[in-house]
């Protein structure tokens, strides 16, 4: 294997023979001693791969005896004096410049140069961190180490060695007083040694009750590794939303017009509070079983930026617009707009004499999400292609990736609507095969659409489909395609997939994995009463017969019982388990009639896009203070903080 290809041989001369003549005499006398000649240079060996050791050589004529003395930077390497000379090329502190002198009684030689330039075979590209936990939390210290070796992980504190901790990361199921210490970790492979930089490790009795409501003086802004750390103390959340409307009527049927009439701005006001208040209720966990359940999310609107103009089109000229897809003639959404220093000013919010742009705003915690309202515009005439958003993403998002123990890989990010797998390399520019073109600033965050013609359920469902493809691999972007195995969050994916009934494949033994790819024609029979339900599945290609069928919670377009997709009051019982989800003792009750009335009981939810079931759909997620167990049979996390993970 070629460690070391930057090995790089520079030539010398050869010195010329120098010959001597004789006398006459009765005698013929011996013949003079021939100096040394080098007729292979020790450059001639540096080919092909490089082992280690590597091993110097020359070969030289001349009148024996020949001595050989080898130099290091022209300087004597004691002990080297023979034609050949091994150099641990593990060994760093070994780079540098060799050559050979080799003499006789007739005088000496030395070699051509050779530049011995070695490269490190690991690189430490993330340092474990300091952190202050308190005592029963869970604490994880890791390291990333890149190199072309297999590594071997020796993790210290005070110096001491840990017995067992012998991997990339060393986890503290619950932490004590007597955790707290100085952690470093000694990564090595057959080349070499490298020790981390110490990571500090306090620990506290208590959490400070100023810091269970975020944002807090301690962390305001998305992605702070301060959430994942603290996921489990948090008691209430009040993510800040900048609502940016472009739309300038309400458009009829997705036309460009407004012959529903103007979008009056008290209008942009309500439909805005409408979503942040359905969202706070469906924040609350299970008031089904527990009503006087508090909610866990308390969002606020910070600013409401009105861009309407008189173009006399159904969005503003202001309206993102990005580069032209060549095969349709429509401008796709051009997301980085919003991000630019030219979008700053609309914003409006100073600092240092100077307006902040959004991706500055996230980074500083004043804004957590963006809503986007605007008319979706389709792409028949008599619509201008400068109008035409019909690839506008329910939601668009760019969230930060994180490993099995919640902890951020550095560098990687996920975005739907250009990729399916983690992404390194941002693209920051519309095209018109990769449509998301939101920019990676450092921080997750998400661009809700809302339609100005539709209602606040139709965002809480356009949410839900942001959860169905960061925790699971969402089919309904992708059709067909496989499941890479690269969520943004290994913690959730797992326990999201049986939640919203993508396991139908594993737990059934069928087809496909959801109702998504099951054909959107299903008709059920009762396969013996008390809600027990026979699942018949009639699409071409994927047909089954699922007997007792028994779904979770279902997803955003299947609701259990549901005959086809946005059935939102589904006349067919089943037993569905979503009110005991991952709880010791989880069963499956009959879910019919009665629950479907509780369910659209509420007159202050607004039902647009199945938004009342969706509000039902959240509140029965493992919120806070839920009794659901993970996968290790621990107390499961609340979910909601993961949207700001």
């Amino acid at each position: 294997m070629n460690r070391f290809p930057s090995l790089i041989a520079v030539l010398a001369l050869a010195a010329a023979l120098a010959c001597g003549g004789g006398g006459g005499g009765s005698a013929t006398p011996p013949p003079p001693p021939v100096a040394p000649v080098i007729t292979v240079q020790p450059s001639a060996f540096l080919t092909g791969t490089v082992p280690d050791p590597f091993t110097f050589r020359v070969t030289a004529t001349g009148t024996a005896p020949l001595a050989y003395q080898w130099l290091k930077e022209g300087l004597p390497i004691p002990g080297a004096t023979a034609s050949q000379y091994a150099v641990a090329v593990s060994t760093l502190a070994h780079a540098g410049q060799y050559s050979v002198a080799v003499s006789n009684a007739a005088g000496s030689v030395t070699s051509a140069t050779c530049t011995l330039t070695l490269a490190p075979s690991m690189t430490i590209t993330a340092q474990p961190a300091s952190q202050t936990s308190y005592v029963g939390d869970p604490v994880t210290l890791s390291v990333t180490v890149e190199g072309r070796q297999t590594t071997a992980y020796r993790w210290r504190k005070n110096g001491v060695d840990i017995p067992g901790a012998t991997a990339a990361a060393y986890a503290i199921p619950s932490v004590a007083l007597g955790d707290a210490g100085t952690y470093t970790v000694v990564a090595s492979n057959a080349y070499e040694t490298l020790i981390s930089a110490p990571a500090v490790l306090t620990v506290e009795a208590t959490f400070p009750a100023a810091l269970a409501t975020w944002p807090n003086a301690a962390s305001s802004a998305n992605s702070d590794p301060w959430i994942a750390r603290n996921h489990r103390h948090l008691v209430k959340m009040r993510p800040r939303f900048l609502v940016v409307n472009f739309a300038n009527g309400i458009g009829a049927g997705g036309n460009d017009n407004i012959d529903d009439g103007p979008l009056p701005p008290a209008l942009i006001q309500a439909k805005a509070q409408a979503f942040v208040d359905a969202l706070r209720e469906a924040s609350r966990h299970q008031p089904s079983l527990h009503p006087s359940a508090e909610p866990f999310l308390e969002p606020e609107i910070v600013k409401i930026v009105n861009l309407q103009d008189a173009n006399g089109h159904a969005n503003s000229d202001l309206f993102p617009r990005g580069a032209v897809n060549p095969s349709d003639g429509y401008p796709v959404v051009g997301y980085y707009k919003l991000f630019s220093s030219a979008y700053a000013p609309l914003w409006g919010f100073l600092e240092g004499g100077r307006y902040l742009t959004l991706g500055e705003l996230v980074d500083r915690g004043l804004v957590h999400e963006v809503i986007m309202m605007a008319n979706q515009v389709d792409g028949r005439a008599p619509n201008p292609p400068g109008q035409v958003t019909r690839n506008i993403l329910e939601v668009a998002f760019t969230a930060q990736a994180y490993d099995e123990n919640l902890v951020p890989r550095a560098g990687e990010f996920v975005k739907n609507g250009i990729g399916y797998t983690r992404q390194k390399v941002d693209m920051a520019n519309a095209t018109f095969e990769d449509h998301n073109s939101m920019p990676w600033t450092g921080r997750s965050l998400r661009i809700y659409f809302m339609n100005a013609s539709r209602g606040a359920g139709c965002l809480l469902h356009s949410l839900g489909h942001e959860f169905e493809f960061r925790y699971n691999e969402s089919r309904i972007y992708a059709p067909g395609k496989a499941y890479d195995g690269t969520t943004p969050n290994p913690y959730l994916q797992p326990l999201f997939r049986r939640y919203a009934d993508f396991d139908m494949r594993a737990k059934y033994g069928v087809g496909f994995d959801s109702l998504y790819a099951g054909g959107d024609n299903y008709a059920y029979a009762d396969c013996g009463g008390s809600a027990c339900a026979t699942l018949n599945v009639q699409a071409p290609g994927t047909p089954a017969s699922i007997p007792n069928y028994r779904p979770v919670a279902g997803n955003v377009h299947y609701p259990p019982g549901a005959a086809h997709g946005y059935d939102y009051e589904p006349a067919s019982p089943v037993r569905a388990s979503v009110e005991s989800f991952a709880q010791p003792g989880e069963t499956a009750v009959p879910f019919g009639r009665a629950k479907w009335d509780y369910i659209t009981s509420n007159p202050a939810l607004d039902g647009d896009c199945g938004g009342k079931f969706l509000v039902y759909w959240y509140q029965n997620m493992p919120g806070f203070q839920n009794a659901a167990r993970d996968l290790l049979g621990r107390p499961m996390l609340n979910w909601w903080p993961f949207m700001y993970y």
